[in-house]
């Protein structure tokens, strides 16, 4: 709903500094670009936030799927745009496809946020020890990276007992 997606937004720009920076960076850089991140302009950020949650609140994936693909058209190796129409795909309903993408984005850059997306998919699909171990190896690696914890203390942790042995 539209007050739990302000404060997941406020959240996010809140902790901007620990993902989004270094995210945009590197997507940004390996295209030989030099990032402007809009978030980092306080007056920006005030405006938006200024405005009401629903007009913020983007639930039309028919539009986010026509910008992607045309972003998919212009650079189909960029792991970060692959990972987002992936995203899309299991946002939609679409695994088998969501599944596809991300495979590919975390085969080209096994990312964090990428292989959260990934083990979010698996797990929707049955397939919860390849998300599990997913999750775990990648912990192992980054243990305090914030997309990774948050997989870990909503999906995992809540496990019922049967659950576990799967």
């Amino acid at each position: 709903d539209d007050i739990e997606f302000d404060k997941e937004t406020r959240r996010l720009l809140k902790d901007i500094h620990l993902f989004d920076v270094l995210r945009s960076d590197k997507s940004i850089s390996s295209n030989g670009l030099e990032p402007r991140t809009p978030f980092l302009d306080r007056s920006f950020v005030n405006y938006v936030l200024s405005l009401p949650p629903y007009l913020r609140n983007h639930r039309n994936f028919k539009e986010a799927e026509k910008y992607l693909q045309k972003a998919l058209k212009l650079k189909p190796d960029d792991a970060m745009i692959v990972d987002s129409y992936g995203w899309l795909q299991f946002k939609k309903g679409n695994l088998a496809d969501a599944l596809k993408y991300l495979q590919t984005a975390h085969k080209k850059m096994p990312e964090n946020e990428i292989t959260a997306h990934l083990a979010e998919t698996l797990w929707a699909l049955g397939k919860k020890q390849e998300a599990k171990l997913l999750i775990m190896e990648a912990l192992k690696k980054t243990p305090t990276d914030e997309f990774l914890l948050e997989f870990q203390q909503r999906v995992l942790k809540p496990q019922q007992p049967e659950e576990q042995s799967q």
